[in-house]
């Protein structure tokens, strides 16, 4: 079974700047702009588990489309998913970077302590999680392996339709993972638009 707890945990956890953001709006700062590049980030992070996830749930098995399928699953099954995940994975020091150059004068100058030391600690946090990200893909490249190879199996022996049954039944096994990664997704992106539009407007 997929385990992103800590991923979505850690995606919740940027509903801090949610609460503050009215204080930063109300001071117009190019750093908005850095603000929504980190969200960015992770947003991409977030769908790139997701999208691989999509990959294995919409294939569907009959005579026209077995070596299409196989395909994906023959790159699934060798772990390839874990590839294509990565390529979204390793900007965690590029949020570090950002916050420290950009964010946190910004965060201490708008908001008061408390808030500021939170947003530090927070920052701090992503700075070190690509070790959140890595169990993530893990946990989902795991997933998908064993998935493909027994659909694999059923697809070599031409039970089709046992296949497309395996396919229905994982889409329910991580459903309310996969609802919780959307709903942290769609949180990052709606704050990256204001922050964006806050930018634009300096």
């Amino acid at each position: 079974m997929i385990d992103l707890t800590s991923l979505i945990k850690l995606a919740k956890d940027l509903n801090l700047i949610q609460q503050v953001r009215g204080k930063l709006m109300r001071r117009n700062e190019p750093a908005a702009e850095k603000l929504a590049e980190v969200l960015d980030e992770l947003a991409k992070m977030v769908s790139a588990l997701d999208e691989e996830i999509v990959r294995y749930l919409s294939l569907s098995f009959n005579d026209d489309t077995v070596v299409a399928g196989r395909t994906v699953l023959l790159g699934m099954e060798a772990g390839q998913s874990m590839l294509r995940m990565g390529e979204a994975r390793g900007h965690c020091h590029k949020i570090g970077n950002i916050y420290d150059k950009y964010l946190k004068r910004w965060f201490h100058d708008v908001l008061d302590k408390n808030e500021a030391q939170q947003l530090d600690f927070l920052f701090d946090t992503l700075n070190t999680a690509d070790s959140a990200m890595l169990y993530a893909m893990e946990s989902v490249t795991g997933w998908l392996r064993d998935e493909a190879r027994q659909t694999l199996d059923q697809v070599d022996f031409n039970d089709l339709l046992g296949a497309n049954q395996r396919i229905r039944d994982a889409r329910l096994q991580v459903r309310d993972a996969r609802v919780q990664l959307t709903e942290a997704m769609s949180s990052l992106r709606a704050m990256q638009a204001e922050f964006i539009a806050a930018a634009k407007t300096i």
